[in-house]
């Protein structure tokens, strides 16, 4: 499926509302520009302002609209999330539709899907799912399920042909996808600003190199590096370290459910009924929920600097600082102090809260500059390291949304997958 045209609206060919819901299901489009351009207006609000502080005010200004003119388009907040991720999901699944119904191999079947994927009008990154109502949900999981269907299938086929090396096609789709959903949440438009496209070219360069069958890939990686909480002291009755402890599991347990649930959704009743323990004991170390959140974020961040400096102290080139880095953040999510809470929600935070922990992200992220280091040692290619961070940090942030312990991959099999797509996606080829 094509981005919808745009069709003039007259008097015979004037949308309605239930033209424009039967469009967003993927029957054929019959959505005008202007419902185009409001469903555009919503996906970056939703995008820039987040869940929590995306209205149908905020939506009606970044259109140049009034609210009331508005309600043509959505009923609800909620309308305005609905329809906004069904069109997320139901474009992706479109280009994965036509990627993998076009001539040629699996590598040109895939570099197909990206070129489509980031020629996309701007869509909402789907962040929140938790929020529509159980109907809404199931449609658009059935459609994004249908997407990750149809791009492991693309995968396999390259795969299958010869044209790609692939691990694990559906494990590599959570990469990909994760890396692609990624952009919606840091691109910005603007005129010292890279476009989607050239973002794209360089996505679709790492993602082709590191599939690539030619030359000698690289097929071993470092083990993961292992971090651990504060060591229980000599003395059972010490209380800081009780304290501690009580706060280590509280935002771990609070992480799994601003994960799955999002902010908007998850409740303070479901946290301390997973926990067994009475609300005025979390108010004990949290005053609400946004400082909840905010302790989270502060313990994923924490935890992350830990493995950066493990990372560091191990040594090596920058390809094997960058692996042993991807290894030990899958094993930090999959492991016993894991998971981790997705950085998907910063803007419902406070202001002073957004900009510590913006702060204290980015200071991560230069210490994460291994694509640099290994263009000045020679063990990676020359190419964006910016891009190409954001692309891993991309699909380990994806990581929480889909993995489970009972799930059908192993920590060792996804670590497998991720770095077989990166690490020779980074590597010269000899």
């Amino acid at each position: 499926m094509r981005t919808p045209s745009s069709v003039p609206e007259t008097a015979e060919t004037k949308e309605t509302p239930q033209a424009s819901s039967r469009a967003l299901r993927g029957r054929p489009s019959t959505r005008g520009p202007r419902t185009e351009a409001a469903l555009e207006a919503a996906a970056i609000v939703l995008n820039e302002a987040g869940l929590t502080n995306a209205s149908l005010s905020a939506v009606a200004e970044r259109l140049g609209v009034t609210k009331s003119a508005l309600y043509y388009y959505f009923k609800s907040k909620e309308d305005v999330v609905y329809q906004s991720y069904l069109r997320t999901s139901g474009l992706a699944s479109g280009y994965a539709r036509e990627a993998s119904t076009a001539s040629g191999s699996g590598r040109d079947r895939f570099l197909h899907y990206l070129k489509l994927h980031f020629s996309a009008p701007p869509v909402a990154f789907l962040s929140d799912l938790a929020f529509l109502t159980p109907a809404h949900q199931l449609e658009v999981r059935a459609m994004a399920h249908r997407h990750d269907d149809l791009l492991s299938g693309i995968l396999e086929d390259g795969h299958r042909d010869g044209s790609l090396v692939v691990k694990l096609p559906h494990v590599t789709n959570f990469a990909v996808t994760g890396a692609l959903n990624w952009v919606f949440v840091w691109f910005r438009e603007g005129p010292h600003h890279l476009t989607r496209p050239q973002v794209g070219e360089m996505f679709a360069d790492l993602f082709l190199h590191g599939c690539n069958p030619a030359g000698r890939p690289v097929t071993e990686w470092p083990d993961p590096l292992s971090v651990h909480t504060p060591a229980a002291p000599d003395s059972a009755f010490d209380r800081s370290f009780q304290a501690a402890q009580r706060r280590e599991v509280l935002f771990k347990t609070a992480s799994k459910f601003f994960n799955h649930r999002g902010f908007d959704n998850a409740s303070i009743d479901d946290i301390v009924a997973a926990l067994d323990v009475s609300r005025g004991a979390l108010y004990h170390y949290v005053s609400n929920k946004e400082e909840l959140l905010f302790g989270c974020y502060l313990r994923s961040m924490g935890l992350t600097d830990q493995v950066l400096d493990k990372v560091a102290g191990a040594g090596g080139d920058g390809l094997e600082m960058q692996a042993r880095f991807i290894a030990s953040m899958i094993e930090l999510n999959a492991g016993p102090l894991g998971p981790i809470a997705g950085y998907f929600r910063l803007q419902s935070l406070t202001p002073a809260h957004q900009r510590e922990a913006r702060l204290t992200s980015q200071k991560l992220v230069e210490k994460a500059g291994y694509a640099e280091i290994g263009m000045r040692d020679g063990s990676i290619r020359q190419i964006d390291g910016a891009l190409s961070r954001r692309a891993i940090i991309g699909a380990l942030n994806w990581l929480p949304r889909w993995y489970s312990p009972s799930g059908l991959n192993s920590p060792q099999e996804i670590t497998d997958t991720f770095c077989s797509l990166f690490i020779n996606g980074l590597a010269p080829r000899p």
